[in-house]
């Protein structure tokens, strides 16, 4: 199955939602999903890196002013599209509204 999790926050960040998104990513992946991650980037570039066995797609963003190291993707509207898209998932998981 394919699988697309979005989440506010992914690994290298380090707090209860990064945590539970690259584990529930990596869970996945080890059942034989193809997995892929949507994030915003920490440096505020868009790439796309893979994290042991699955693929994170980070999405260009800026920090946010009210949460210290956290960034936030003001319109990634057209680049989710064309990763979902592209990807063609079976499951959506998102994990947070900011997204």
């Amino acid at each position: 199955m394919k699988i697309l999790i979005a989440s506010d926050l992914h690994w290298p960040t380090i707090n209860g939602v990064a945590t539970f998104s690259r584990n529930l990513a990596q869970g996945m992946a080890k059942l034989g999903h193809e997995v892929i991650v949507i994030a915003p980037s920490q440096t505020g570039r868009k790439s796309k890196e893979v994290d042991e066995n699955h693929v994170v797609y980070r999405v260009a963003a800026v920090p946010f002013p009210f949460y210290q190291n956290y960034m936030i993707a003001l319109n990634p509207n057209l680049e989710i599209r064309k990763i979902i898209r592209d990807f063609q998932p079976d499951v959506i998981h998102i994990q947070m509204p900011l997204m």
